[in-house]
């Protein structure tokens, strides 16, 4: 018997499904042999007997398949399927994945919880059935190419299969959840290997390697080699095997149902999750007969897009579990711990997409008091866990409490229980005497001469549109004075004579310029970002100044013998011409 090998240059296939059709339709042919498709090089290897069946006839069966026949290859390598555009979009989705999650908020793996209702985990899976079209697609379509094109029986049967699997699987974790549960780190180790894989896929549907794909295009060829024996294996059962598969999406929800510690609650979860996939997966078996290759072409790359979004998020959020988040978080608005003794103190709010940083001091017990509001309270951030403490904390509302001691300089990560928030808790040497982290993390609010009303300071200019009276209470007087970008609120304060006096900074907003106030006549200093807000008491016998550390923002207090007595507009006019001799400055004088 007389066999030719021959290499086909065909354009067209998008997917490993391609492959598969092809392989599946020629190798139904009568002299037809060892057909491998390579949609990575654009080629497809088959032998054939020219008694048998001739070249013209193979293109032909290829070209109303869909697929463009441009030739016999001489070669060996083919002709690459690989552009550098596919590289450049990628790395385009990870920038902009990074600016969405990291800078908006918006996360693009939805948070599984066991608040959420089963409408959402239908939701659930209509999103992520996306990464189901290129993982399961080659399975659907060998169970969905049939000559009658209108019967999309088998598509239902398969899908039918599969969410029966489903189901079953979701309830025998459910029941194991009733004996154990997994830690963070076990769930994090979980999420990045699905992540990884997730990623992996959505390249290979991307076009641009060839990997991920080895599952789907091992399980449907065996169906392929079992059925051309004539040992037809019902697609109804293929479904059922299909839920073995290993999937990213599918990976979250078993942990889901892990969670769930009930057998009929994890059941019914994966039920209304697999009812999510399947319009997207009976809709690709129904319709493969009618799409174009073009439409096809390019549905597979924007699933592609979509399971490098989802692959990208999992493998963040499972870094983040293990206490490594991808991205490190930017926010700049640290909560610093107060010593009383050796007790540190830190008090954060609770946000409903953010978690606050803190900064601590080593060595030193951490009483971190976590205030919590019932509507900023949600499913997504009622659990902190820190991985390299060993903690894990449901939050309630109002006051919730975690003790530590940190042991090391640098920084903890911590982030919510499935990995979509996070932030950082960063430990000093010496929280009194640190300007590092004072450069660090208030820097980023930028210079005194940032702010679009700084010029009210300028040459030394004491704004004069709001005065402080200070309050006379058990003793002493008592005023206070807001900071914030645009310098001291009051800038001017009036005191009593000869009573002592506190004076309390309220740290609306502090920049590199503001965070420390100088009390030149009493040759003291408070660092706002570490919590030194009060002065301690002062002997008030004359008028006294006070600055920011660069001398731009100016204050002053003028010291009167009634407070009663107080004539505003006299002091105004006293002050309009006065200058402040240390002026100057990131801005000059």
């Amino acid at each position: 018997m007389e066999k030719k090998e021959v290499k086909l240059n065909v354009r067209g296939m998008s997917c490993n499904a391609c492959e598969i059709r092809i392989e599946e339709v020629l190798s139904k042919e009568e002299g037809i042999y060892n057909v491998k498709a390579k949609r990575n090089k654009n080629m497809v290897i088959l032998s054939y007997n020219p008694q048998k069946i001739d070249l013209e006839r193979i293109k032909s069966l290829i070209n109303e398949l869909g697929y463009k026949v441009e030739g016999v290859l001489t070669n060996e390598s083919g002709n690459l399927n690989f552009s550098f555009i596919p590289i450049f979009i990628t790395s385009g989705v990870i920038l902009v994945f990074f600016i969405l999650q990291n800078k908006l908020g918006i996360h693009f793996l939805p948070v599984i919880t066991k608040e959420m209702g089963y409408g959402i985990l239908f939701v659930v899976g209509l999103l992520t059935s996306f990464h189901c079209v290129g993982m399961c697609g080659g399975i659907n379509l060998t169970q969905s190419l049939h000559k009658d094109k209108n019967n999309f029986i088998p598509s239902l049967k398969y899908n039918i299969g599969r969410l029966i699997a489903y189901t079953l699987i979701g309830g025998i974790f459910g029941g194991i959840g009733t004996l154990f549960s997994l830690s963070s780190f076990s769930k994090g180790f979980i999420f990045i290997i699905a992540g990884i894989f997730m990623i992996t896929m959505g390249l290979n549907l991307f076009g641009i390697f060839s990997l991920g794909n080895f599952l789907s295009k091992f399980f449907s060829q065996v169906y392929a080699k079992v059925n051309k024996k004539g040992k037809l294996i019902d697609p109804f059962f293929v479904g059922i095997l299909n839920g073995l598969m290993p999937c990213g999406p599918l990976q979250g929800m078993q942990i889901y149902a892990l969670s769930s510690g009930s057998f009929f609650t994890g059941a019914l979860s994966m039920f209304f999750f697999a009812l999510g996939t399947l319009p997207l997966m009976l809709g690709l078996g129904v319709l493969v007969n009618f799409l174009s290759k073009k439409v096809g072409y390019h549905m597979m790359k924007v699933s592609g897009l979509i399971v490098i979004f989802l692959g990208i998020s999992m493998l963040s959020n499972g870094l983040a579990l293990t206490g490594n988040p991808l991205f490190k978080e930017k926010d700049k608005n640290y909560s610093v711990a107060k010593l009383n003794g050796d007790l540190q103190t830190v008090i954060t709010e609770i946000e409903p997409n953010r978690y606050p940083p803190i900064v601590v001091e080593k060595g030193k017990p951490v009483k971190w008091i976590i205030k919590v509001s019932e509507e900023n309270l949600n499913s997504c951030n009622n659990a902190i866990v820190i991985p390299a403490l060993g903690i894990e904390k449901r939050l309630i509302p109002g006051e919730n409490i975690i003790e530590f001691t940190p042991t090391n300089e640098g920084n903890i990560y911590y982030s919510c229980w499935m990995g979509m928030i996070s932030s950082t808790i960063k430990v000093v040497n010496n929280i009194n005497q640190s300007d590092i982290v004072v450069e660090e993390n208030i820097g980023g609010g930028g210079s005194c001469c940032a702010s679009g009303n700084i010029g009210r300071y300028s040459g030394g200019k004491l704004p004069l549109d709001s005065i402080g009276i200070a309050k006379i209470k058990d003793g002493f007087q008592e005023v206070v004075i807001n900071v914030d970008e645009n310098g001291y609120s009051p800038s001017v304060i009036v005191l009593q004579k000869n009573i002592q006096a506190k004076i309390i900074f309220n740290p609306k907003k502090l920049t590199s310029c503001n965070y420390v106030v100088i009390f030149p006549e009493y040759r003291g200093r408070l660092d706002l970002s570490v919590g030194q807000w009060e002065t301690p008491l002062l002997n008030v016998s004359e008028d006294f100044t006070f600055t920011c550390w660069m001398g731009m923002l100016n204050g002053y207090a003028k010291v009167v013998e009634d407070l009663r007595k107080v004539d505003i507009q006299k002091i105004q006019k006293e002050l309009e011409n006065y200058r402040s001799p240390r002026a100057g400055g990131c801005c000059g004088g």
